[in-house]
């Protein structure tokens, strides 16, 4: 009954319902809480210094360039 009429409504209603849920949250934020707050409990540590600076530049364009720690044989 893979084709039957009631399926099709189905997946079509659930179409237009996630249609509907992404339009109306097309202009809110992705994040809720303040930034630091949102990497705080994204990576469940506080960040350095010099990250929150990063994070709480308001400069448009940002490049970060960080080395990767190689531990000695």
């Amino acid at each position: 009954m893979v084709g039957s009429p009631f399926v099709k409504i189905d997946r079509l209603y659930e179409k237009e319902m996630r249609a509907r849920i992404r339009d109306a949250n097309k202009d809110k934020p992705l994040i809720s809480s303040h930034i630091l707050e949102f990497f705080l409990q994204a990576t469940g540590f506080k960040p350095t210094e010099y990250q929150e600076k990063l994070m709480l530049d308001q400069n448009q364009f940002i490049v970060a360039r960080w080395g990767d720690r190689a531990e000695n044989p």
